[in-house]
């Protein structure tokens, strides 16, 4: 595709992924189109007045793609902190080793009965019939009792929506399946079980936050960004964008890294309507991030932590000075530390509410003391948080496919291809990167830096 005009809608991990392989083939016509004044996208970060560095959710880096290995290593330089996952989940006032449904003899005798009996069931008498959604794909892989314990309410509390209207082949190697034999181990001995999991072992940058990864990234090719130009109109038939300020740009291929609603909502063209439908079914939730920076050393080696209970607002509270001590002022864990809080929801609430409930939640946990007033304090609503893998969600996909590729139209990344399971920080640069260079160089040249 030499010669020809490539655009980039947004300077997230995909779009500044395909920024990375247009400037490593040395390629020269080609811009990226950027809404905000800075790269990253939900990949971001932000420096408080007060000195605190906030992602935007409980971000860590645990790729084992050894091309995404290798870039990240030439990006930072050395630049970032290794940790070992120490994740736990707090119920109904005890603290339990993640992942919950290994270490489930934690729980009151009672519950821990309940929880073999109903994974014994389901083994023992299996059903012959394909799971209908995620509700019952989760009922018959862990049996009643750990349902009802953890993996039901938890679930209702990241998606807000409800798990009977959603899909499961999603999952993959996200969940631990549990082995009878291995729980009754743990049960029986008295073991933990807690190094389960692709995310065992992360990185995290040392200064800067996650969103350094993709400042670095971004500055290999600055001049390439063109920051504060939102993309309102795609001509799919000129093949032509607009800009808010009404500049215009054509392109012979187009790679778009916003959200496909709403990319379908701007494009033009003929039998764009059907776009439209097929887009209008897509689900996604909302995500409020709140920041909580005190006046206490960081004293605990604990990484992230889930919350099923309803009694507290947040999903999961990330120990954020734990990730690098240049979270927060001066780099100084001895005097200060961070929490990040998520909380999920489908946009009917209120920052200041929960606010207000994600205080009285760290108390409740233990974090804070009853009326601690904060140092610092970092509210952000993502309207776009996770894109739901709702059971009708891959044939509306298919039919926005089929209209976008034929027209030079390629929607990748996070919510441009509308799939949680490959939304992940690598999987997003690794699409762009692979797309950029299947464009200029053709099939089968993929993978190579």
């Amino acid at each position: 595709m030499m010669g020809k005009r490539i655009l980039i809608i947004g300077a997230g991990p995909a779009g500044l992924g395909a920024g990375m392989a247009l400037k490593g083939l040395d390629y020269r016509d080609w811009d990226i189109y950027e809404k905000e004044d800075h790269p990253g996208g939900l990949a971001a970060s932000f420096r408080d007045s007060e000195g605190f560095t906030w992602d935007l959710g409980g971000h860590v880096l645990f790729s084992r793609d050894p091309f995404f290995l290798e870039l990240f290593e030439r990006i930072m330089e050395g630049e970032y902190f290794e940790h070992q996952r120490e994740a736990w989940i707090w119920r109904r006032g005890r603290w339990i080793p993640y992942p919950f449904q290994n270490n489930i003899r934690y729980l009151p005798r009672r519950e821990q009965a309940s929880c073999l009996l109903g994974l014994l069931k389901e083994r023992l008498r299996p059903s012959r019939e394909e799971p209908r959604d995620f509700r019952d794909w989760s009922l018959r892989t862990f049996g009643k009792g750990i349902f009802e314990c953890f993996m039901g309410p938890y679930n209702q509390k990241v998606w807000s929506y409800p798990l009977q209207e959603m899909d499961y082949g999603w999952i993959e190697d996200r969940v631990s399946v549990p082995s009878i034999a291995r729980i009754l181990r743990n049960t029986l001995l008295g073991l933990d079980d807690v190094a389960w999991g692709p995310n065992n072992v992360f990185k995290f940058p040392r200064k800067g936050g996650t969103g350094d990864i993709f400042r670095r990234m971004g500055a290999h090719f600055e001049e390439k960004i063109r920051y504060r130009r939102e993309v309102v109109l795609v001509d799919a038939d000129k093949r032509v964008v607009r800009t808010a300020d009404g500049e215009e740009d054509g392109y012979d291929a187009l790679i778009s890294t916003m959200p496909l609603d709403h990319l379908a909502f701007i494009v033009k063209g003929e039998e764009a309507g059907t776009l439209r439908e097929a887009a209008r079914g897509l689900k996604s939730n909302q995500v409020t991030v709140v920041g909580i920076g005190l006046n206490r050393p960081n004293s605990s080696t604990r990484c992230w932590m889930y919350f099923p209970d309803g009694d507290v607002p947040f999903y999961r509270v990330t120990n954020f000075s734990h990730y690098s001590p240049f979270n927060v002022p001066q780099g100084d864990i001895t005097r200060f530390s961070s929490l990040l809080c998520e909380t999920s929801h489908l946009g009917d609430r209120e920052e200041d509410e929960i606010l207000e409930e994600t205080l009285r939640g760290l108390a409740l946990a233990g974090f804070m003391e009853e009326g601690e007033k904060p140092t610092s304090v970092f509210v952000r609503t993502l309207h776009k948080a996770y894109p739901v893998p709702t059971r009708d969600r891959d044939a509306r996909l298919k039919a926005i496919g089929r209209f976008l590729e034929p027209r030079g139209i390629y929607s990748i990344g996070r919510f441009g291809t509308w799939r949680y399971e490959i939304g992940n920080m690598d999987h997003a640069v690794l699409m762009g990167y692979r797309l950029a260079q299947r464009l200029v160089e053709g099939p089968g040249k993929e993978g190579r830096l």
